[in-house]
């Protein structure tokens, strides 16, 4: 049975030897999913369909989406790039600042646990001012030195 799309936004973005297509479609129509009305805040769902062309070779990936939001397809498809890219520009900070992906630890505890130290060092040291100091890394290395500065970052626990 087909749906009634009810906004429609299609982007695209060509750069580092590929091409990109977004396309994202927002419904209001969501009675037919059964248990809906358990989730008390459900307004819409969006489907983003990703092409991606490199070369030779294309990929097409779906992601769906349910959300509280009753916005048009274009804010709705910005809202969820801006999400990806927060969540990767983080796990660019704990890959090059903090080294994760060289790490060897392979008990899954011991991993989640300090995923959630280094999440949590990231932060602190966003938030705290280091003078000249603009990056994570620069910051990291300055605590590592200065025991007044890494009491500041430490500090910032209690703003948390």
């Amino acid at each position: 049975m087909q749906r009634r799309v009810e906004k429609k936004h299609v982007t695209q973005e060509n750069g580092h030897g590929r091409s990109e297509r977004r396309q994202v479609r927002v419904t209001r129509d969501i009675r037919w999913i059964e248990g809906i009305s358990a989730r008390k805040n459900a307004t819409s769902i969006v489907e983003v369909e990703r092409t991606r062309t490199t070369g030779e070779k294309t990929s097409i990936e779906r992601a769906y989406y349910i959300s509280s939001l009753a916005v048009d397809a274009e804010t709705m498809g910005a809202r969820i790039r801006s999400h990806w890219g927060i969540e990767n520009s983080l796990h660019w900070v704990l890959d090059v600042t903090f080294g994760e992906d060289r790490s060897r630890v392979r008990d899954r505890n011991s991993a989640a646990n300090l995923t959630a130290l280094r999440k949590l060092s990231a932060s602190l040291l966003k938030r705290t001012p280091a003078g000249r100091a603009r990056s994570i890394a620069q910051k990291r290395k300055i605590a590592g030195w200065n025991p007044d500065f890494a009491f500041d970052v430490l500090a910032r626990i209690c703003e948390v």
